[in-house]
């Protein structure tokens, strides 16, 4: 990916929101950063709100609401570091665009990371491409009330049920998903998708969720994992290829305070390396879909 390209704050007050969507779609991942006098809470949700058409909330139930209209929400908790992933993509109803604004940067380590996923799919082997092409991913979770409730704001299950069957159709193009609720209206949700997609540009891209599918915390939260279509587990041999390219196209993001980071979602994925202490770092993120 090389060196994201920084937009100065002031800039983007006197632009044209089209500008910066070119931008976006040049780059997938954009970096705003004031010269002067710090962006604050306000002025990032404001950022937000004149580009996006919608927003979303991570489900998460660890993961605080900071604002008044409930859609900025404290980054994932917890010091470990986090591999290559685009949000929210171990289902159909991911948002195309994140949006990161850095309340307290770390004093050490901390940095988020970037990978440019058209980048890694043209460096992945010719075998390991057709073998993605061929066999799909099976995204399998357990979601209780307190994390679905967050994204199908509605009183029971059976309404969620309802809604999300009502919207499902918007979605077909990216997998198939099928869910369930049980007695005690926890979701059972499976997925079935590519490794490989296309970006909200019509761009194939290797832009997913399957590295962090593997981390033990993330395990936890979702109650499940990631596996082949078949059930079988993914390629040891894969797996390894796919972390060796994504270090070599990581990109490393050394916050300071004020910065805003906007990712195309559907392009760009992002980790973190490792928190020394997590009092010392704050960021908030919000979700949505672009204009």
């Amino acid at each position: 990916m090389g060196s994201v390209k920084i937009i100065p704050m002031e800039l983007i007050s006197q632009s044209d929101n089209t500008l910066l969507l070119n931008e976006l779609r040049s780059h997938g991942v954009l970096l705003v950063r004031s010269e002067g006098e710090h962006a604050d809470l306000g002025d990032f949700e404001k950022f937000t709100q004149t580009l996006a058409s919608s927003f979303t909330v991570h489900g998460n139930p660890a993961r605080s609401l900071i604002s008044d209209d409930g859609f900025t929400q404290e980054v994932d908790a917890g010091t470990h570091a986090l591999p290559p992933h685009s949000e929210m993509t171990y289902m159909p109803f991911y948002p195309d665009t994140m949006w990161f604004y850095c309340v307290q940067p770390p004093q050490a380590q901390g940095e988020t990371t970037v990978f440019d996923g058209v980048e890694m799919l043209e460096r992945l082997s010719v075998e390991t491409r057709e073998f993605l092409q061929s066999n799909r991913l099976k995204y399998k979770h357990i979601y209780p009330r307190s994390a679905w409730s967050r994204t199908v704001p509605v009183e029971t299950a059976a309404e969620a049920a309802a809604l999300i069957e009502s919207v499902l159709p918007l979605f077909s193009s990216r997998g198939e998903f099928t869910f369930f609720f049980d007695d005690e209206d926890n979701m059972h949700a499976q997925y079935l998708t590519s490794a490989i997609s296309t970006s909200k540009d019509g761009v194939p891209t290797f832009s997913n969720s399957l590295e962090i599918s593997f981390v033990p915390r993330v395990i936890e939260l979702r109650g499940g994992s990631v596996e082949m279509e078949d059930g079988t587990p993914m390629p040891q041999a894969i797996l390894d290829e796919i972390s060796v390219i994504g270090k070599q196209v990581e990109s490393k993001i050394s916050w300071q305070k004020g910065d805003i980071l906007m990712i195309d979602n559907t392009r760009v994925m992002h980790g973190r390396r490792s928190i020394v202490s997590q009092d010392d770092r704050q960021l908030f993120v919000r979700l949505g879909n672009r204009h």
